[in-house]
């Protein structure tokens, strides 16, 4: 019995005491509970408005567009506008460069030249056909008498009969001829022993007459007074060292106006 009692007397001890510590605790202040605080409020209408808003910033403007500027020929620079440089603005068609025109216009006059002497090797070729080149492109040349020879070369033909005018480029001088065509063999007749001598003498019929194209029938700028033809045929034979042809032209060329 005595076993049990003492733990209880213990426990009671300990509830006493927890009961006497809990009532005699100091209670907490309560505060009291803290206003709203009061805002200031500003109150204004709303209406709509365009705002523009600016940034100040630093970066690189490209252009939408670009072109490459080139010229089609090639030069020394000799005058740049002052509106070809960045940011510049300039129009359509305003001069930007200048270039040296000396150089290209050597250029253009080069090729202008020897355009001229392509198209006249074109019309000296087209002058061999019928006499060393056959219409058809057969080769006409022999090297027998009567056959036309590969050193003839036509440059003219008779305005009325179509007889040729050539020269044998095989002599240094040149020598011009004429030739006519009798049962398929050639027959020559020297008009001057040298080209020199021929165009001379077309120099002196030009300062002669007035005609200005080849004519078929006299007319008013015909020379038919005889002291000055006699006086031209003798200039021709001399000038041209051929007296059997220039005789045989003025023959031609009598006969002519007494048929007209």
């Amino acid at each position: 019995m005595r076993r049990y009692l003492v733990p209880l007397i213990i426990i009671l001890i300990s509830a006493f005491g927890y009961w006497f510590i809990s009532s005699n605790a100091p209670q907490p202040r309560k505060r009291p509970a803290p206003k709203p605080a009061k805002l200031a409020v500003e109150i204004s209408k709303v209406a709509p408005k365009g705002l523009q808003i600016t940034l100040a910033s630093l970066g690189q403007v490209s252009a939408a567009q670009s072109s490459v500027i080139s010229s089609q020929v090639s030069g020394r620079v000799v005058e740049i506008s002052a509106h070809l440089q960045e940011g510049a603005f300039f129009k359509k068609g305003e001069l930007l460069l200048k270039l040296d025109a000396r150089e290209f216009q050597n250029e253009i006059n080069s090729a202008k030249a020897s355009l001229t002497q392509a198209q006249q090797d074109l019309k000296l070729e087209q002058a061999q056909v019928g006499f060393a080149i056959h219409p058809d492109g057969t080769n006409l040349v022999g090297s027998n008498q009567g056959e036309w020879q590969e050193s003839w070369q036509v440059f003219a033909l008779d305005t009325e009969l179509g007889d040729p005018y050539f020269i044998d480029i095989n002599d240094v001088n040149s020598p011009v001829y004429t030739a006519i065509q009798i049962d398929g063999f050639w027959e020559t007749n020297t008009v001057a022993l040298t080209l020199e001598g021929f165009i001379n003498c077309l120099t002196i019929f030009v300062k002669t007459n007035n005609q200005a194209s080849p004519i078929f029938v006299p007319d008013e700028n015909t020379i038919v007074d005889k002291i000055v033809l006699s006086q031209l045929e003798k200039q021709l034979i001399d000038t041209s060292s051929c007296k059997d042809f220039w005789e045989q032209f003025f023959e031609c060329y009598f006969d002519w106006l007494n048929e007209e």
